[in-house]
């Protein structure tokens, strides 16, 4: 087990991991425990993260009440989880999630694909006959807007404003149209990172399928 593999983050695979976890994984501070539970189909993606953390470490299946079928992957370290929280990497981080203040800047970008590839969707809208695409982030107030002033930086489209979702905690940031594809080709742009499903050329393919 890999117990320091947060101590500092120096590699784009690092970040990754960290943003993955900062969206879907679950830290449980009294048993110094981190996991990660994601639909079967996302098997590859658990995979990364337990050959990072953890080579050769047992991921178990389970299929919830509702019928969902997930694997499983849970480590206990309390190094890890004091290294996760200088991260912001809490428990009940849904709620109090800010961009994490000592990530290097070179590296916000594949930590923020990674938060999007557990906590981010892309679509396609329809206004009478133009159709275009969506590609929207979901998470805290102060994270979002992090995000933005960092997407904004780094492609130069224009910041947009962050929507609280009607009877929740959770804040969406939406970004359409041509800005939505230089998104997303900036996000995957090393080719090697990403869920293939989520990006917009993948979309692309499949609606032009149906």
């Amino acid at each position: 087990m890999r117990h320091d593999y947060f101590a500092a983050i120096e590699q784009p695979v690092q970040a990754y991991v960290a943003g993955l976890l900062a969206a879907d994984g679950n830290v449980l501070e009294r048993q110094k425990r981190v996991s990660l539970e994601l639909s079967h189909r996302d098997l590859d993606l658990v995979c990364l993260v337990r050959d990072q953390l953890a080579p050769r470490f047992p991921i178990r299946e389970r299929v919830r009440p509702n019928g969902v079928h997930t694997v499983v992957f849970a480590i206990t370290s309390a190094q890890l989880c004091g290294d996760l929280a200088q991260l912001g990497i809490t428990p009940r981080k849904s709620l109090t999630l800010g961009w994490p203040k000592r990530l290097n800047e070179d590296f916000a970008r594949p930590f923020l694909l990674g938060y999007f590839d557990g906590d981010g969707f892309i679509t396609w809208s329809q206004n009478r006959n133009y159709r275009y695409p969506r590609w929207a982030l979901l998470g805290t107030g102060a994270f979002l807007s992090e995000a933005m002033r960092v997407i904004n930086a780094e492609t130069g489209i224009r910041p947009r404003p962050i929507h609280r979702k009607a009877g929740t905690r959770i804040s969406a940031l939406h970004i359409n149209g041509r800005d939505a594809w230089t998104v997303d080709s900036w996000l995957h742009a090393d080719g090697e990172l990403g869920l293939t499903r989520k990006r917009l050329v993948a979309k692309l393919r499949d609606a032009s399928a149906a």
